[in-house]
């Protein structure tokens, strides 16, 4: 008896990150919408820049697709009803705790990592995280938060003429 073993090769998709690359599954792929659209039409490897963002953030992109090919993301229903812990899974906060040790911008870069490569789950928790830590803090904790060191009044003034929605 002779067996044989058939070794299907799948086309790579890597991430280029600023500062390197990230590989991504065909199978988490599929979570992303930008990627999912792109694996589609070619057959062959596909490299997608993403030259705004470092290896550690786009990394933690790849990690949470990965992670949620096994255990479905549990949809966030805005607003959170809720507080964010009973929200999330273990894993999510697990998750999220560990991006922000990677830096101060790592959650805001995150999300916008999320909304580029159209990854709505990833955009929903890290909304909602953002979102629930905001409450409660005062005007410098919100700027820390999101990466502004200081802010002028002429600057706070500037943009609220731009985005009237920022004013309280």
């Amino acid at each position: 008896k002779v067996t044989v073993s058939v070794l299907y090769w799948m086309p790579e998709t890597v991430l280029v990150c600023s500062d390197g690359r990230c590989a991504v599954s065909d199978a988490a792929c599929g979570a992303s919408r930008l990627l999912s659209t792109l694996r589609s039409e070619t057959d062959s490897a596909l490299e997608v820049p993403t030259p705004d963002f470092c290896v550690a953030v786009t990394s933690a992109a790849v990690e949470f697709l990965e992670h949620h090919l096994a255990e479905p993301f549990a949809e966030i229903e805005p607003p959170l009803k809720q507080s964010f812990e009973d929200t999330v899974s273990t894993w999510d906060r697990s998750f999220l705790t560990s991006v922000q040790q990677r830096g101060p911008h790592a959650v805001p870069e995150l999300l916008t990592l999320s909304c580029y490569l159209d990854i709505p789950d990833l955009r929903s928790l890290c909304a909602a995280f953002l979102a629930s830590s905001l409450q409660n803090c005062s005007d410098g904790d919100v700027f820390g938060l999101v990466g502004v060191e200081s802010i002028t009044e002429e600057e706070i003034e500037r943009s609220c003429a731009n985005f009237p929605w920022l004013r309280p």
